[in-house]
């Protein structure tokens, strides 16, 4: 609970979490307290004009009318001031709007511009004198920049900002670095740029919401490259707004910043662009590494292109929105290793430590380093051909990288919104949005030989994201105004091992057996040799995951004598099923535990001597979480410059469930169920 004193304006904040059943009768209380006042200023991603209307004596006047316009669009809303001379305009969509105010007996007053944002609530006070109604009194201030209404702490960045500053890869939330308290780990940084910290909090707290609904991505993984589900390009964005303290209780589900982004809506008059940014290695210089090693300057190549349009459907009524980006890259990865020399591969071990076989059976099988032809094991011997020579010019192994492989990295994504914006009728306004984006993409192997060799972690990634969001407001009264919003998102995420098949391995090509055949084998199992790298797929590898959310969310808002009350619910279910294990088929090391202690895992290898073997049960995970939401907030204008806003939110979330209901997949009863295997072993079957 916070109180909060600034400047004599927007002074208190209270804000409680509830996990009790104390908590439970808070909640009651005040849900009883909001629907007996005939209850509710929720405005998700839409923003909210309130003022006071007095005369020139400083009494209050009720009945006046006050017509708010959006300029760019010709809608109208109307309301009039209540018994205590307050109305308040909600779900304003971000933009400029005129606001006037009129009253028998008095002369009509105006502001000509006022700047509505995400998710803010403007103060717009009138005092009319007595006198005809063709005398106007126009007021050209767009107010004071201190947000006087609300004592959320955030940042909000508009559409010339977003398109004005530079953004690597066009990544409008990076602009969230701009707030105080933000902070990016370099070190998560490729992996999900967009990924950062709010004061302190984890980085996977944060809340992203797009029109209003969760545009959080539910991987487990972050192999999207984005913690968002969906990622408008910055001309599609009208504005977003950081909330990162003392946020609104219709705001949940975490304890950083809310990230609350609005894509932009259609006007009266159509607007567009077409833009392309271009990328090449022309005038690039060859990397240090290169050049050590004689390798050619490698190509790059990268086009990020598309458009957006809006105009109307029907003049003052229907607009309408879309948007395309497209992006193309290729890029040269050199790519170095560590792998055997050829008279290592014959079982000469000369450039290395001495060498012992200690294992049963394997007595006097080196001598003077060198392994005896007659004790290689024939499979170690054929699978340690797939090593390639060095060709990095180097006459003896020093484990340091020998071979180098350069790779055409390619990069095609594809990405696109659509939003409808209706004025159905004087009392109801709808909208709906559908966004779209789909990746492909690969990390580099580590050699050609992609069936069998390729190792380490090349993948080819498929990545088909999507989402929806509908949103209803009805005027009940001009004290009164519900707002419902409905989202949809759905991440298909599959990362395949490169050039691959699925469900064709190539193990009993090389004499591996015992391994059980499934969906998910692809070439040749993952086999660590300890100081050189992976030889066949890597451990991880395949991997998918499909991650949905349903999310429903009703805001109710009343507006009564001084008091803005609001009272919503949510509903948020998210689904995730997913394969996303080590081993799905096989994994095997050699270590150097028989013939060498320093870690070298080569002559083992060759021996034949394995010193550990996993494989995991190749088991998708079904699961979800279902969770519903209540809360309530009122902002209270006590006296002209001293507003305070408490309120209360309550979640109730089940434990995670899977599709029978079930919190998990083992049970002791007939000895559990096995879902994993690993041991110790020596010889190759």
């Amino acid at each position: 609970m916070k109180l909060r004193v600034l400047e004599n304006r927007t002074l208190v904040w209270m804000k409680i979490s509830a996990t009790s059943s104390f908590a439970m009768l808070l909640v009651a209380a005040l849900g009883f307290a909001i629907l007996s006042s005939v209850t509710a200023s929720a405005q998700i991603d839409t923003g909210a004009i309130a003022g006071l209307l007095r005369d020139s004596q400083g009494a209050v006047i009720p009945g006046a009318t006050v017509t708010v316009r959006n300029v760019a669009t010709g809608i109208v809303s109307e309301t009039k001031t209540n018994g205590g001379g307050n109305y308040q305009v909600l779900s304003l969509i971000p933009g400029n709007y005129s606001v006037e105010a009129t009253m028998t007996g008095f002369g009509p007053a105006k502001n000509p511009l006022v700047e509505i944002h995400v998710g803010s609530r403007v103060q717009v006070d009138f005092t009319l004198t007595v006198g005809a109604t063709e005398e106007h009194v126009e007021v050209s201030d767009t107010g004071v920049a201190l947000q006087t209404q609300s004592a959320e702490v955030g940042l909000v960045v508009g559409a010339q900002q977003i398109n004005d500053l530079p953004l690597n890869a066009r990544r409008y939330a990076d602009l969230a670095l701009l707030s105080p308290g933000i902070f990016k780990n370099p070190s998560v940084a490729n992996a999900a740029p967009d990924r950062f910290s709010s004061n302190g909090n984890s980085e996977t707290q944060n809340y992203f919401a797009l029109d209003g609904v969760d545009n959080n991505s539910g991987s487990t993984n972050l192999q999207e490259g984005s913690v968002q589900n969906v990622q408008p390009p910055p001309d599609a964005i009208q504005e977003f707004r950081l909330q990162t303290r003392t946020y609104s209780t219709e705001f949940g589900t975490s304890a950083g910043a809310v990230v609350n982004a609005s894509v932009k809506s259609g006007t009266n008059q159509f607007h567009g662009d077409a833009f392309e940014y271009a990328r090449n290695s022309v005038l690039d210089s060859n990397t240090y590494y290169n050049r050590q090693k004689n390798i050619p300057k490698g190509i790059f190549s990268q086009n990020q292109f598309g458009g957006t349009v809006g105009g109307p459907i029907f003049r003052d009524h229907t607009f309408f929105f879309g948007d395309y980006q497209g992006l193309r890259s290729s890029k040269d990865v050199t790519v170095s290793s560590v792998v055997p020399s050829h008279r290592m591969k014959g079982g000469d071990f000369t450039d290395v430590s001495p060498l012992t076989a200690l294992a049963t059976g394997q007595s006097g099988c080196i001598t003077g380093n060198i392994i005896s032809p007659g004790c290689i094991d024939p499979v170690g011997s054929k699978l340690g051909a797939l090593y390639p020579d060095p060709n990095d010019g180097s006459t003896g192994w020093t484990g340091a990288p020998n071979y180098n492989y350069v790779y055409n990295s390619p990069t095609q994504n594809n990405s696109g919104d659509v939003r409808i914006d209706d004025q159905v009728r004087k009392n109801d306004t709808i909208f709906g949005r559908y966004s779209i984006l789909h990746q492909h993409r690969q990390d580099p192997p580590w050699t050609s030989n992609f069936v069998a060799g390729n190792g380490g972690f090349a993948t080819d990634y498929v990545i088909h994201n999507q989402g929806l969001a509908l949103g209803w407001t009805h005027i009940f009264s001009s004290t009164a105004v519900n707002q419902a919003r409905y989202g949809f998102l759905r991440d298909n995420a599959h990362s395949n091992p490169i050039g691959v098949a699925l469900g064709t391995s190539k193990a009993g090509d090389y004499g591996l057996t015992g391994i059980p055949a499934s969906p998910f084998t692809a070439g040749l199992p993952p086999l660590y040799i300890s100081g050189f790298v992976t030889l066949g797929t890597d451990r991880f590898r395949p991997q998918f995951q499909v991650s949905q959310v349903f999310q429903f969310i009703d805001n109710f808002t009343k507006l009564q004598g001084h008091h803005s009350l609001m009272f919503g619910y949510q509903y948020h279910r998210n689904t995730d099923t997913f394969l996303d294990l080590q081993a799905p088929q096989g994994y095997m090391q050699s270590t150097g535990i028989y013939s060498n202690k320093s870690g070298f895992g080569f002559a083992d290898f060759l021996l034949g001597d394995i010193a550990s073997t996993i494989y995991n049960t190749p088991l998708d995970v079904h699961q979800f979480l279902p969770g519903h939401s209540f809360f309530g907030q009122d902002t209270w204008r006590i006296v002209r410059n001293l507003t305070v806003n408490y309120g209360i939110r309550y979640e109730l979330y089940a434990p995670m469930l899977n599709r029978t209901n079930s919190v998990a997949n083992f049970s002791p009863a007939g000895g559990g169920t096995l879902v994993a295997a690993a041991g110790n072993a020596t010889g190759w079957s």
